[in-house]
């Protein structure tokens, strides 16, 4: 269940985004389709998405996370989540940069410089795409689409943490 991996980061997050004075608003579709995915990799590539909207807001702020499907009734093609952040923004010379490797606007010791490279990575993995949008001084916005798995395709979910994200 995409929902429930990102309901699962969200509350181990909490205690350092109250430490740091980041509201989260979670904003989750009822009802979201399936997809094919690893839960392990995706609660990865969030949990680096949240981590650079930490980073942007060292003053505190609010992230908010939606989720949604897209397409027609009954035949929905498309699912999307949305990481949005109200911290420093960037510029379009930074955002021209930010999924080249060991790129990084950190401090020497405070960045690696991989952790939007492994959120491209991982959504290339699940054949999915990230869009970013971001306005310096007002804050940041990750889309990221993938392919949700059709109605009547039969899904089999393991019994341990699933490699199939389900309902």
């Amino acid at each position: 269940d995409l929902n429930l991996v990102l309901r699962k980061l969200c509350d181990a997050m909490a205690p350092a985004l109250d430490k740091r004075n980041i509201r989260l608003v979670e904003t989750l579709a009822n009802n979201l389709p399936l997809m094919a995915g690893s839960s392990d990799r995706l609660q990865q590539l969030f949990l680096n998405l949240i981590n650079n909207s930490l980073d942007a807001m060292p003053d505190g702020g609010e992230i908010q996370v939606h989720t949604a499907s897209e397409g027609k009734a009954g035949k929905v093609q498309r699912l999307t989540v949305d990481f949005v952040d109200t911290g420093l923004g960037m510029t379009p010379e930074v955002m021209s940069h930010i999924f080249d490797p060991l790129y990084t606007t950190k401090d020497r010791g405070h960045g690696t410089g991989l952790g939007l490279v492994i959120v491209s990575q991982i959504v290339s993995e699940h054949g999915g795409r990230v869009e970013v949008e971001s306005e310096l001084g007002k804050g940041t916005r990750f889309r990221l689409t993938f392919a949700a798995i059709p109605n009547d395709v039969p899904v089999v979910v393991e019994d341990r943490e699933p490699e199939l994200v389900s309902r």
